[in-house]
């Protein structure tokens, strides 16, 4: 069994033959090796599908932490992501796919996001 179908199977999917499954799976900084805090996200047919999940974790988690001390700096909310953001990461076919950085993908989004979340709400 290649390494694709044991995540499969792992994850609760059905492996093909010829799987080419990609999984999200998410660590959050606070705990990052604490395997038992590691959960998956899902399955996906295509890296495509898996990146945007993976993408929407990074949002979500930046999302809620910037919530949570309106008025933050992007460079603070990106340090408050590194201390306690959820990580998410792809795993799946080895070479032919860039490696997502969810810290690389934090950092890109913090001083865009940062102004729509601490805006004062409009009367």
């Amino acid at each position: 069994m290649n390494e694709n179908a044991k995540l499969a199977a792992a994850s609760g999917a059905k492996p093909t033959a010829c799987s080419n499954l990609f999984v999200v799976k998410v660590t959050d900084n606070f705990h990052p090796y604490d395997e038992d805090d590691v959960y998956t996200k899902g399955v996906y047919a295509s890296y495509d599908l898996a990146l945007v999940v993976a993408k929407q974790v990074v949002v979500e988690s930046l999302l809620h932490l910037a919530t949570q001390k309106p008025g933050i700096s992007g460079a603070k909310l990106y340090e408050c992501y590194r201390s306690f953001g959820e990580d998410p990461f792809i795993v799946g076919a080895e070479s032919d796919y860039p490696r997502f950085s969810a810290w690389s993908y934090a950092k890109s989004l913090c001083d865009s996001l940062r102004p729509r979340v601490s805006a004062p709400a409009a009367t």
